[in-house]
């Protein structure tokens, strides 16, 4: 299976459009859609185009979704900081309820069987956690910690939308982060990251069996505690 990764969308339809159009030329079997899809300027118009994916799709929860249902509920958390509250509240009253019953519930982390890398495991933050931050030079003891609960050799996550692709407890870590350009055919898995955020950019990395991408390693994400980060 070769699998192709949506995270951090942020309710970008333009942005989103473009990337589906390098995804269906890559002919991928599968579209994790990776966390943080709606909250954003088009929030209902972005689900409506993902659910239309239909069985390709397989949703991942991120901390912006369970926001946005929580707010479409009337139960949002009071103490969120308004840089996240005033966004979250616009999306939610942009809804139908056909698009809050779409993001509620869905699965804080899926594992799928990816052609050449066996067993990867998707999530938005951590698979404890949708708000944990988690960079490229936090502690090993902070990455062992927080994918106890798994095994799979390769995790993908995003949340940060800073991209790293590093070793940590025998176990590979890989965030796609931001690219310009169209998306390539890979022969693996096809990671496309962050088409939101006000970007009109898709982002592409090339995930591949013992071969990383050297010069993503160091790119920026140090670990400061996630400060000012959602």
């Amino acid at each position: 299976m070769r699998v192709a990764v949506l995270a951090d969308i942020h309710g970008n339809l333009p942005a989103l459009e473009a990337v589906l159009r390098g995804i269906d030329a890559a002919g991928v079997d599968a579209i994790v859609l990776n966390g943080d899809l709606s909250t954003g300027p088009m929030p209902a118009e972005t689900v409506e185009r993902l659910a239309e994916l239909g069985d390709r799709a397989i949703w991942v929860r991120g901390n912006a979704d369970r926001e946005l249902v929580a707010a479409y509920d009337g139960a949002l958390n009071p103490d969120l900081p308004e840089a996240g509250r005033l966004p979250t509240e616009h999306g939610a009253s942009r809804l139908a309820r056909r698009h809050r019953d779409l993001l509620a519930d869905l699965p804080l982390s899926v594992a799928l069987d990816v052609t050449g890398l066996g067993q990867v495991r998707f999530c938005h933050a951590t698979t404890r956690s949708d708000t944990e931050i988690m960079l490229v030079d936090s502690p090993l003891e902070r990455y062992r910690a927080a994918f106890a609960d798994t095994a799979e050799p390769t995790v993908v996550l995003g949340h940060t939308h800073m991209p790293f692709d590093r070793l940590a407890d025998r176990r590979r870590f890989v965030k796609p982060g931001q690219r310009r350009g169209a998306v390539r055919r890979h022969r693996r898995l096809l990671c496309v990251a962050r088409t939101g955020c006000g970007s009109a950019r898709g982002g592409r990395h090339t995930l591949r069996e013992g071969n990383r991408n050297r010069g993503e390693e160091d790119r920026p994400g140090r670990d400061r505690g996630g400060e000012g980060l959602r």
